[in-house]
């Protein structure tokens, strides 16, 4: 899991983050909001005229059902986690300068669910700081 902030939602915007966070391959599914529909047109040139599909894009139309009845595609999890991140994060520290250290505790913590101790104990093992 990973999460960023973003200034604009708009796909010169996310276009750009999922070719630098998203491993190629990867299946990206989502609602049919417009921007992700250009998803589809993220390839790699193999020359000659030839190009692979850098992802593979499965939506869900929102205006007809939650869940495609045919593919199963649903946005429930991440309609939950980011339900679980704005509970996390007070009102208060939603600010451009605060939201992003309160989305990396989000994501650490669960990331070590049920074993936060060995968690931290690791983490001020492996992490390391340039003086």
């Amino acid at each position: 899991m990973f999460a960023v902030t973003v200034e604009k939602r708009d796909s010169d915007t996310l276009l750009p983050l999922i070719l630098k966070f998203i491993k190629p391959g990867s299946i990206i599914r989502s609602d049919h909001w417009k921007v992700y529909f250009a998803i589809e047109y993220l390839d790699m040139d193999l020359g000659d005229g030839l190009t692979l599909p850098l992802y593979q894009w499965e939506g869900v139309n929102h205006s007809k059902h939650f869940k495609d009845p045919v593919t199963q595609v649903h946005t429930n999890t991440i309609e939950g986690t980011w339900n679980g991140i704005k509970r996390m994060v007070p009102v208060h520290k939603r600010t451009t300068k605060q939201v992003q250290g309160c989305l990396f505790e989000f994501i650490w913590r669960r990331a070590n669910e049920g074993n936060l101790w060995n968690g931290l104990l690791a983490a001020l093992r492996d992490v390391k700081y340039d003086y």
